[in-house]
């Protein structure tokens, strides 16, 4: 399916397949990546692609890197682009349709507006629109108390650009009992865990060898499995990979996550996630 959209004079395109998006709810204490002003815990956003700078973290890990190899709920993920040892940045010479990657400026795909969007069941119910940079953000402090723990939270979107839709997640509990430090040392196998909560839940972890956005990553290792379980099993043979592709980057940091995820597709195009979660920052001690 298609649909033209009018932008000035010119009439453009949009393919209904490649159409991509997510709107977020996070209570988070990662902190917002560097030069990057958008990191509110409520925000969503719509696009004819994906871009790098407008992703979630695993959705920069799955949709930019490529999967290496896979041991339990873990992968290593590699190829993300040219990573670089030098912070010299281009953020500050970007225009505003375009994201810095690294060193080099590259063209945003077209944001699509879906209206405005209703977010209910949350302590405060918030409906937000999209902005004049294609962006969705709900005027909140960063470490807002969002929700409470299995309550039903819902997005509907109106439609605009796209048509209706609506999404359906729930509230999580706090992620609690994780290491704030992860320590990976080479041939050494190692456990990361927390302390288990509501059925139904899923847990993420993300170590990326790299500093934070705008630079790409060198590689990383992403963990994700049923809440339940209580802890990952994060092999020898990843994390060695995850060190041969750090050793240029002296820089790795990390983040664990309990979260809940409502997905639809939009006339048969890529998913549309509701994303809800409770973040944590971790360290990364590379041995």
């Amino acid at each position: 399916m298609f649909l033209w959209l009018v932008l000035g004079c010119e009439e453009t395109k949009i393919d209904y397949s490649k159409v991509w998006g997510w709107v977020a709810v996070q209570e988070s204490t990662v902190p917002c990546d560097l030069h990057n002003e958008w990191c509110g815990p409520v925000r969503a956003r719509f696009a004819v692609a994906p871009s790098y700078s407008h992703s979630l973290y695993h959705q920069r890990v799955k949709l930019f890197c490529r999967e290496v190899e896979k041991s339990g709920d873990c992968s290593f993920y590699a190829e993300c682009g040219v990573p670089s040892s030098d912070r010299r940045s281009c953020y500050n010479s970007c225009a505003s349709d375009e994201e810095c990657l690294g060193s080099q400026c590259v063209k945003l795909p077209l944001a699509l507006d879906a209206g405005k969007i209703t977010l209910s069941g949350l302590k405060k119910d918030i409906a937000m629109s999209m902005d004049d940079a294609g962006k969705y953000q709900a005027e909140l402090a960063p470490e807002t108390d969002l929700f409470d723990a299995g309550s039903p939270i819902s997005a509907q979107a109106a439609g605009s650009d796209l048509e209706a839709f609506s999404l359906q997640a729930f509230g999580v509990e706090d992620i609690k009992g994780y290491p704030e430090t992860v320590v990976l040392g080479s041939g050494k196998d190692i456990s990361v865990a927390w302390t288990p909560a509501q059925t139904g839940s899923r847990v993420e972890l993300i170590l990326i060898a790299g500093w934070h956005y705008p630079f790409l990553p060198g590689g990383a290792i992403l963990c994700d499995g049923e809440d339940a379980q209580g802890s990952f099993s994060i092999s020898s043979a990843l994390i060695g990979k995850f060190l041969e592709a750090g050793a240029a980057l002296p820089y790795a940091h990390g983040l664990i996550g309990r979260y809940t995820r409502g997905t639809t597709q939009i006339s048969g195009g890529q998913e549309i996630e509701l994303f809800v979660s409770s973040l944590r920052s971790v360290a990364i001690n590379l041995q």
